[in-house]
């Protein structure tokens, strides 16, 4: 009985397991262009990767409206019309966490911002450039590098 409750244990703790990192840099002249690290979360149907910004420094200020979700194994937001899916790249200090069995975006504060199914308002601008990025990225783009305004949308 001992041994099947530290089994039952190890895999509630195995199954809430947090965010690993996994560091990667984009080729000279690949989208997005500046450095990102890829974050790994375990999730029920398998790994979801959330690439995030290792530093910020002037950012553009379109706006992004559009549902939060996972497709493929990666965050992703899809516009309201449904004609558009952008992988953010997150600001620096931002996370995915799971919760009482919701994955939310998380500011740098640990504030979730953002559930999997919101109506989500991203400031920041589409990447131009190749596709290279996205093997390292392990999700394909069109890649949206967040800015400043992160959260949902109140029309």
């Amino acid at each position: 009985m001992k041994r099947f409750v530290w089994l039952v244990v190890l895999a509630v703790v195995v199954g809430c397991a947090p965010a690993e990192r996994a560091v990667s840099t984009p080729p000279a002249g690949s989208t997005p262009d500046a450095p990102y690290e890829v974050l790994t979360l375990a999730g029920v149907a398998g790994p979801l990767s959330f690439p995030r910004q290792i530093a910020q420094g002037d950012v553009m200020e379109a706006l992004l409206v559009g549902v939060l979700a996972e497709v493929d194994g990666c965050v992703r937001v899809t516009t309201e019309a449904g004609d558009q899916s952008y992988l953010p790249v997150w600001p620096p200090g931002f996370t995915l966490e799971g919760t009482d069995g919701t994955l939310a975006v998380s500011d740098p504060e640990g504030q979730p911002l953002a559930l999997l199914g919101d109506l989500v308002s991203l400031s920041g601008g589409e990447a131009t450039g190749g596709e290279p990025a996205a093997a390292a990225l392990s999700c394909p783009g069109p890649y949206w590098i967040v800015g400043a305004e992160v959260g949902p949308y109140v029309p």
